[in-house]
């Protein structure tokens, strides 16, 4: 059974990501990186990032994006599969 409801507007859906992003990663700019949204279905439930920057570079990088890509679904309602990664 799917855990995704009927998306309200698409401004509220990434509101939504962002809010994700800023809990999760709220230090990231500081660090000299940056995330954004390359990729977002709100039918199918799907959404991309994109990290830029020295996380690229970063030995906890890898474990990170990793953490990232299993956390969105579990703390985003409508995210059924998400793809975290370097560019």
């Amino acid at each position: 059974m799917s855990k995704r409801h009927s998306p309200t507007g698409y401004s509220e859906l990434r509101e939504e990501i962002h809010r994700f992003i800023d809990a999760n990663l709220p230090k990231i700019s500081s660090h000299g990186s940056s995330i954004g949204i390359y990729e977002m279905n709100a039918e199918t439930g799907y959404v991309r990032l994109k990290i830029a920057g020295a996380c690229t570079t970063c030995p906890r990088g890898p474990s990170k994006v990793e953490e990232l890509t299993h956390r969105l679904p579990e703390q985003v309602e409508w995210v059924e599969t998400s793809v975290v990664e370097f560019v």
